[in-house]
């Protein structure tokens, strides 16, 4: 049964009392402060049940109670178009019923079905000018007589009270937040002030714990949009609600719905924003961020160098709020994780030349020792692999008649999973073509980057094989210059930005030193092969190429200095061709030319 109101009179001295208390004793201490109001209110009004509620979207959450009603508990949810208090924070205004028999709408009331409410005041909570939530008080009785301006006017006091408090609040959070937003960039600068060669995606993942530890946030991401691509991906993730990022879909296109969000109109504006997920422009994620406890997010992007971006998303959780003056610092951060990107894409840009470098050195030291074609091939792909980090060497030559080229040597990590793949043709076939066939083909250096989603190379070099490939460039080795190439050799590896213009020019600069090495090969076997036939053309006779006088002093005098070393007899023995003068008189030269060279093949005959 409802206490008696207490007469206004003593009803308001009471209230203001209890009100002077609030501030005084109650105020830093947040359950005592609304345990306090909501004890004041009941105690004035004589009503049983008072609730601080606050709204979110579309839901009215309890958030204190004093009541003895078991059904209503902090954290439940109902929705706002159930409750008693939509009027309240439609109309912005007070509103009191001292029993519903007089309105048949309260009667109807979702609300008032279960708990058979009677008597009701409900006042809206304003926070920082907007609406908060409510303040309400009821019970399941009526009351005698209808509520007083005075009480109205207690009841919006502590309302405003509870509102001043909430704001008192939120400027202490933030303050805290500024605090530790700075700490967190503090900290976060020495690692992306790195003057060495860093793999990117580490560092992201440490910033982005840094802050969320610091900061003590649900979330943070960092993320990079490729030049030209579509989707943002993450490259690092912190915090104890990433599951929420495993499914998350942004891009920078309007036309997409995932583009319209904030994250969308940060990458297209460079303009950090803060948005809850209460707003409109968050509805499409807004449920999946409820569930991973999720309130509001800043978000913040900026350009690299090379037509990218990076984008930084960080979250607050439901009871935490973040302030707009957050907001040059998410952008001042954007623009440090943007200036990291482009200083390690220069650091490894030098680091990958002075590696090829290296590589090169190696390459140009072994083919000074004129090696064989097979030698020269395996040595350009250890050394493009070992000291160049080459993901896989693949080299081909053409020396086969057939159609296809002739892989003659494969190196790398990727070599196993790359020799299942076709021998390339020659030739292209239709409107598509192999990297090592075009470069082959053309004559030319080719570069292909993220070859796995590039439509001109046939379907069977797109396969599983290159999904995690970032670029592949083959190159043309010439024997002889103006002809066809001798071999071509390509170069598979996981960075997209892998070949630029400097390391163009020295890989071909190491396609010519290969080549000048295959000419100097095929020069010298042209000498030794020259000097052979000279030597052979001294020592035998051209016509029958029996060996000559000349030969037969050069063995004679080793056969008879073995003879005389070992005391042997030797022997010499003379073949006289009778009768072979007047053959050539007769039959003239030619006819006795070959007289001596059939004698000739009897002679070099193991049989006879």
């Amino acid at each position: 049964m409802p206490r008696p109101p207490i007469p206004v009179d003593a009803a308001l001295h009471g209230g203001l009392s209890a009100l002077h208390r609030l501030l005084v004793e109650h105020f830093d201490d947040r359950d005592a402060f609304m345990a306090a109001c909501l004890d004041v209110g009941c105690r004035v009004f004589g009503l049983s049940t008072g609730i601080v509620g606050r709204i979110r979207g579309d839901d009215y959450e309890v958030l204190d109670r004093h009541s003895p009603l078991i059904e209503i508990q902090p954290g439940h949810r109902y929705p706002l178009g159930d409750t008693w208090c939509a009027a309240v924070v439609t109309l912005r205004q007070t509103l009191t019923h001292a029993g519903t028999d007089a309105i048949e709408p309260m009667r109807s009331h979702p609300a008032n079905g279960g708990l058979q409410l009677e008597a009701y005041i409900g006042t809206p909570i304003v926070v920082d000018g907007a609406v908060f939530g409510s303040l309400s008080f009821s019970d399941t009785r009526a009351r005698a007589t209808p509520f007083a301006a005075d009480e109205i006017g207690l009841a919006e006091s502590i309302a405003a009270l509870i509102g001043r408090f909430i704001e008192r609040q939120r400027a202490e959070t933030g303050r805290q937040t500024r605090d530790q937003f700075y700490r967190s960039v503090a900290e976060t600068l020495p690692l992306l002030h790195a003057d060495a060669p860093r793999e990117r995606s580490d560092v992201m993942g440490q910033v982005a714990s840094t802050l969320a530890d610091i900061m003590g946030l649900p979330l943070v991401w960092v993320g990079r949009l490729e030049p030209e691509a579509l989707w943002v991906q993450a490259v690092g993730v912190a915090g104890p609600a990433c599951d929420y990022v495993t499914t998350l879909s942004l891009t920078a296109d309007p036309a997409r719905p995932e583009g319209q969000g904030p994250m969308g109109r940060a990458l297209r504006t460079g303009e950090a924003l803060l948005t809850a997920f209460s707003d409109p422009l968050l509805a499409p994620w807004a449920d999946r961020a409820r569930r991973c406890g999720l309130g509001s997010s800043i978000v913040a992007a900026a350009r690299t160098q090379d037509g990218g971006q990076m984008a930084l998303s960080v979250y607050a959780s439901e009871t935490e709020h973040f302030t707009t003056d957050l907001l040059d610092w998410a952008q001042r951060l954007a623009r440090e994780l943007a200036a990291f990107w482009n200083h390690q894409d220069l650091l490894h840009r030098q680091d990958r030349l002075v590696r090829y470098q290296a590589a090169q050195r190696e390459i140009q030291a072994a083919l000074l020792k004129q090696p064989d074609p097979l030698s020269i091939y395996r040595v350009l792909a250890e050394a493009l692999v070992r000291h160049a980090g080459a993901d896989a060497v693949d080299v081909f030559t053409a020396d086969d008649p057939g159609p296809t080229l002739r892989r003659v040597m494969l190196m790398g990590p990727l070599a196993e999973a790359a020799h299942v793949l076709p021998l390339p043709p020659k030739q292209p076939q239709g409107t598509t073509s192999a990297t090592v066939t075009l470069a082959f083909s053309t004559r030319t250096p080719v570069i292909r980057v993220h070859p796995a989603r590039d439509a001109s190379i046939p379907a069977q070099w797109r396969g599983a094989v290159l999904e995690g490939v970032g670029a592949v460039g083959a190159w043309p080795v010439f024997d002889t210059p103006d002809a066809e190439p001798e071999a071509v050799f390509a170069v598979v590896v996981s960075d997209p930005d892998t070949f630029t213009a400097e390391l163009r020019v020295l890989i071909g600069e190491i396609a010519e030193a290969a080549g000048l090495a295959l000419r100097q090969f095929h020069q010298q076997q042209a000498l030794v092969f020259e000097h052979e036939r000279q030597e052979h053309l001294a020592l035998h006779d051209p016509l029958t190429g029996l060996p000559n006088r000349r030969a037969l002093e050069h063995h004679l005098e080793g056969a008879l200095a073995r003879a005389r070393r070992h005391r042997l007899l030797l022997a010499v023995g003379m073949l006289d061709l009778d009768d072979f003068k007047p053959i050539n008189d007769r039959f003239g030269h030619e006819a006795g030319d070959q007289v001596l060279i059939d004698v000739a093949k009897r002679l070099k005959a193991p049989a006879d």
